[in-house]
């Protein structure tokens, strides 16, 4: 997709933006329970070498508390997406 030129308002400094893959940062915005199954589905290889902006929250609601983590204290929703895209640059 690279070239794809987009107009911006007459208020922008340019009138014109070249638009190339390098500008587009593919994000990651999926409950968590469907985290892993998301990233298997795109592919990890797809991604790597990409920045990759991850949004989700590692909750696992249960009757009582609708925000209990789902990986307790010795690990992190970022670094585990991080394991699932081991060439890609996960940030949060």
């Amino acid at each position: 997709m690279n070239g794809i030129t987009s107009r911006f308002s007459e208020r922008d400094t340019a009138s014109d933006k070249e638009v190339t893959d390098e500008d587009r940062r593919p994000g990651l915005c999926t409950s968590w329970e469907g985290t892993e199954s998301a990233i298997k589905l795109v592919d990890p290889k797809q991604l790597a070498g990409k920045i990759v902006i991850d949004v989700t929250n590692p909750f696992k609601p249960t009757p009582t508390n609708p925000f209990a983590l789902a990986l307790g204290f010795d690990d992190s929703g970022g670094e585990q997406v991080q394991r699932w895209l081991p060439k890609s640059s996960a940030i949060r």
